[in-house]
């Protein structure tokens, strides 16, 4: 936890050390914005004591539970990067204030990151699950190793740009070695690459929103509405997702018909 901690902030450390104070801030408002949507992650826990119960006493069950993990996960990570991506404009203007706006091209090339965070939480949840925590931390320290060495190479060149590459490649490091973890420790688990591939495109046509001239209010809203309805015409939604929000539709008619009358 400890390594995990230290490699996400690198990118600001590298940043305030080997960057101009001007971009030291424009990049320190961006990341915080991921840094604090990352906390999101948190709702994955309340499903490690399944997993682990289910790791001792019913294999078919844990890789079942790790499965539909992956796939909520992918789901809302994609919302979460889409939000990020389409509003950008609009959360650093209201947080940050006009000055920040140079800000936005950096939010938006971090956002995918949020993804690959709720990809990686699930995956480090399954290795903890199982007792992996020698790879758990030497994943974590190849993703610090990475960071840092990035970041120490690209930020004199490239600026904010060099930060933001060294923050998605420690992201992807540790994606790639989670998998490798898990290959070995779970022959049996399948990622879902339907489901992502579907998530990623549906994402990616939200995303060209941000080329249209719209307000900056409106953008996120449509963005995240096409995400919706593309991924739900594709069957591409969990079940674990759509059977709440039915539930409250079914809740909100109620209301209204029990106000008319």
């Amino acid at each position: 936890m400890a390594v995990g901690f230290l490699y996400f902030r690198v990118p600001v450390v590298a940043m305030s050390l080997l960057g101009t104070a001007q971009n030291t801030g424009y990049f320190g408002a961006a990341f915080r914005l991921v840094e604090t949507l990352t906390l999101m992650t948190i709702v994955l826990t309340a499903v490690v004591p399944i997993l682990t119960r289910a790791a001792e006493r019913d294999t078919a069950r844990h890789l079942y539970g790790l499965r539909r993990m992956l796939e909520v996960s992918i789901f809302l990570g994609a919302c979460v990067t889409i939000a990020t991506v389409t509003g950008a404009t609009l959360a650093i203007h209201v947080l940050a204030g006009p000055k920040f706006a140079p800000a936005v091209g950096p939010l938006r090339a971090l956002a995918p990151l949020l993804l690959l965070r709720f990809i990686n939480t699930t995956w480090g949840f399954a290795l903890l699950s199982v007792g992996r925590y020698r790879g758990l931390l030497i994943a974590n320290l190849l993703a610090l190793v990475t960071s840092a060495a990035l970041c120490s190479a690209f930020v004199p060149i490239l600026g904010v740009y060099g930060a933001v590459v060294g923050a998605l490649a420690a992201e992807v490091t540790l994606l790639v070695a989670y998998a490798v973890l898990i290959r070995r420790a779970l022959p049996q688990a399948r990622f879902p690459i339907t489901t992502a591939a579907f998530t990623v495109s549906a994402g990616v046509a939200a995303s060209c929103l941000v080329l249209a001239r719209l307000p900056a209010a409106v953008v996120p809203v449509l963005g995240c509405a096409i995400f919706a309805v593309a991924l739900y015409l594709a069957k591409g939604i969990p079940p674990e997702v759509l059977a709440p929000l039915g539930r409250g539709l079914g809740w909100a008619r109620s209301a209204l018909g029990a106000g008319a009358r």
